[in-house]
């Protein structure tokens, strides 16, 4: 006979599967945008963008509902894994849609009413911030993942997810700056 308990493992699992599908997806089609070297090629990408947006908050939501269960169920609300974990989640949920999701929805819509691919759209495309913020995002899936592994103390778990969301942002920023650069080329 299956376990309450299982049936929520699946689902949890279910949830991170769903959330590393869609940064996977934007990290390719991320890659797509800053080097799009024309309006059509960027309004393509953004589009296959947009279809991710249903993914977010479902896998978010799948995460946290079944990890409290599984959290009030067989843990306590006070080990510092689950503690970071959920603080984790809850933070990225909220820069997913504050950063990301916002500045997605405007750089669609900037496209949208974009004749061609100028500087000042190639500009915000590679915005340091947008891409810092979505590796970020993928460093610290990262460190909750180990967090759900490992089950360490205080200071390792804080400083995990502190530690690869702190190296996302930098890649990410890296990231922006050479694409950036790269483009601007295409308009020379």
């Amino acid at each position: 006979m299956v376990s309450e308990r299982s049936v929520a493992l699946f689902v949890h699992i279910l949830g991170a599967v769903a959330l590393a599908i869609a940064m996977g997806m934007v990290q390719v089609v991320g890659s797509r945008i800053r080097t799009a070297s024309d309006i059509t090629e960027l309004r393509l990408w953004l589009g296959l963008m947009k279809s991710t947006g249903a993914l977010w908050p479902a896998s978010f939501g799948t995460i946290l509902l079944s990890g409290l269960y599984l959290a009030g169920t067989g843990w306590s609300f006070g080990s510092p894994w689950i503690v970071t974990a959920i603080g984790s989640v809850v933070v990225m949920g909220a820069l997913g849609r504050g950063v990301v999701g916002r500045s997605f929805a405007s750089l669609g819509q900037g496209a949208g009413r974009a004749s061609q691919l100028d500087l000042e759209l190639i500009a915000r495309v590679n915005r340091p911030g947008l891409w810092a913020t979505t590796t970020a995002l993928n460093g610290m899936a990262i460190g909750v993942l180990w967090l759900m592994v490992s089950k360490p103390g205080w200071g390792q778990s804080l400083s995990v997810v502190v530690l690869l969301g702190l190296l996302g942002a930098g890649a990410g920023e890296r990231l922006a700056r050479r694409s950036g650069v790269a483009q601007r080329g295409v308009l020379d």
